[in-house]
């Protein structure tokens, strides 16, 4: 369980890092990145040196890692997530490592923090991934309506789009504002 759940925290953080897009961060950017990280560290080092699941506890205390998880994916796509995963790895490792010392051992099966560690890791994932495909899809309409703006600012005159019954659906003029006397009949339908 163990070596699944670390393949699947390690391939996707060097699938993306060592894509070759450029990261343009500001100096605002980079500090919430070392904010979000030192939060983040700081978390699961408490959720993971004291790991107990919930039904002891009495409270949560480790579902306050998905808000923090879900802020490196939302705000740092991909990067964020695969980023957040490894601190949070580094740290499930070190806890597990640490039970080899019999007063810090768990009183619990380390199946469950894996377990726990892969739910978090996924869900990571998959909103980064769907919040990068978003970006993309509305990076994409937008240079679709900068093309059509420019072929119908380049118009010399007046386009139609026509329905297969022959009704005036649209009319695109070539200059904002310009009267023409069809448009302004269509737009009075």
């Amino acid at each position: 369980l163990g070596s699944g759940i670390g393949i699947l925290m390690l391939a996707p953080f060097f699938l993306v890092w060592t894509s070759h897009t450029h990261i343009n961060w500001s100096n605002r950017q980079a500090m919430e990145v070392v904010v979000w990280i030192g939060v983040l560290a700081f978390l699961c080092y408490v959720v993971f040196s004291n790991w107990v699941p919930t039904s002891v506890l009495g409270y949560p205390l480790e579902l306050a890692l998905f808000p923090v998880m879900a802020w490196g994916a939302i705000r740092f796509g991909q990067r964020g997530a695969t980023t957040g995963v490894i601190i949070m790895t580094i740290l499930v490792v070190w806890q597990v490592v640490r039970t080899d010392d019999p007063a810090n051992a768990l009183s619990y099966d380390p199946t469950l923090l894996w377990i726990f560690s892969g739910l978090v890791s996924g869900t990571s994932y998959f909103l980064a991934a769907i919040l990068t495909e978003v970006r993309r899809r509305e990076q994409i309409t937008a240079r679709n309506e900068a093309r059509l703006r420019g072929f119908i600012d380049a118009l010399p005159d007046v386009a139609f789009v026509v329905s297969a019954n022959g009704e005036y659906l649209q009319v695109f003029a070539a200059r904002e504002g310009a009267a023409h006397p069809l448009s302004d009949q269509l737009q009075g339908k």
